[in-house]
């Protein structure tokens, strides 16, 4: 079963934004390098999760929830198995 997300939105901060930038990264999506120095979730983020829940016929609120995690997840897997690691959320790169 997997766990949930708790809804992450503009302003939010941390190892999860982190982790969510980085999969985007991963997905070419452009992520302002400012955000990504502070682990911030800013317009790069949202813009691109607006994106993404356009084109996967979501609800278009550029917020971070379960729905988009799954789409983002089956993306990386698809890269995954040909070039890429994926980065699980709430984990930590050592």
């Amino acid at each position: 079963m997997r766990e949930p997300v708790v809804p992450l939105s503009f302003s939010a901060r941390g190892t999860l934004t982190h982790n969510i930038q980085t999969n985007l990264s991963r997905l070419n999506f452009t992520i302002p390098q400012n955000e990504m120095n502070e682990q911030v979730f800013g317009v790069g983020i949202r813009d691109a999760l607006l994106q993404l829940q356009t084109q996967h016929q979501l609800s278009p609120t550029g917020i971070f929830d379960d729905d988009i995690k799954i789409v983002i997840e089956r993306a990386i897997a698809d890269l995954t198995i040909s070039t890429q690691k994926y980065l699980p959320y709430g984990k930590t790169v050592v």
